[in-house]
């Protein structure tokens, strides 16, 4: 009898709390300015301390998703759970706080793999999430290096193409210099990040040079989006691109 009554409490006590941390939610959507409140995070705590006595991390997990994500994700994660608690729980927040950045950049990455499937790359229309302090971030060399071998072939034959390309280079080089002033580049996951995003700008540079002057990149690519440009609409949500292949895109998002 009383372990039912105790289990009625919790219950109670989970639901009360899942509707304070609803009400923060819309607090952080009115603010507009996506910044997750201290009283989130306590709430978050409160939250894990009720939530001990259910059965599984999964479990746990999802019942606090349900709670604060928006209605229509409810029932399925966005990531692969992790076995931990307090991580699935960070993961939980930083997607929940920001539902249609999040939806956008998934919209991106489909979007880039339609793109890369085009260059014979293996890639499953599917997306995830790894959220992490330092999640995972795929180089774009290796995503790229089809593309530009394509771009600099269908520019070397025409005219003017030695100085084309020194521009390209010159553009990569200056993207490169201005992104490792930012302090927020300043790490060596930074670091990569920057010199990919002038890799970027180079091989953006060619595309457009090859569309304006209406050069051949190749019967299946003539009319086809930047891959380059693509992957850049995705930095721009604020995530990273972690992996992508045959198993799907994996996007990274960054907790405090």
């Amino acid at each position: 009898m009383e372990e039912r009554r105790n289990t009625e409490l919790r219950t109670q006590a989970l639901a009360d709390c899942r509707s304070r941390i609803e009400d923060a939610r819309a607090s952080v959507f009115a603010a507009g300015d996506g910044v997750v409140k201290a009283n989130m995070t306590a709430l978050e705590g409160e939250w894990l301390a009720l939530a001990r006595a259910e059965r599984s991390c999964e479990e746990r997990t999802l019942a606090l998703w349900n709670a604060i994500a928006p209605r229509h994700w409810a029932g399925r994660l966005r990531w692969p759970s992790t076995g931990d608690v307090a991580a699935d729980a960070e993961a939980a927040i930083a997607l929940a706080s920001d539902p249609e950045g999040v939806e956008r950049a998934e919209s991106c990455a489909l979007r880039l793999a339609s793109v890369l499937a085009t260059w014979e790359f293996d890639v499953a229309p599917t997306v995830t999430w790894h959220v992490a302090r330092e999640p995972q971030i795929a180089r774009a060399d290796a995503l790229l290096e089809r593309p530009l071998r394509a771009l600099t072939d269908a520019i070397a034959s025409t005219y003017g193409a030695e100085a084309l390309v020194a521009r390209a280079h010159r553009v990569e080089r200056d993207v490169l210099d201005a992104a490792t002033q930012s302090p927020l580049l300043s790490t060596n996951e930074g670091l990569a990040l920057a010199a990919d995003l002038a890799l970027v700008a180079r091989v953006d540079f060619l595309w457009g040079a090859c569309a304006v002057e209406a050069r051949r990149v190749g019967a299946a690519h003539d009319d086809a989006a930047s891959p380059a440009a693509a992957l850049l609409e995705l930095w721009k949500t604020g995530y990273v691109l972690s992996a992508i292949g045959g198993q799907g895109v994996t996007l990274g998002a960054f907790t405090p």
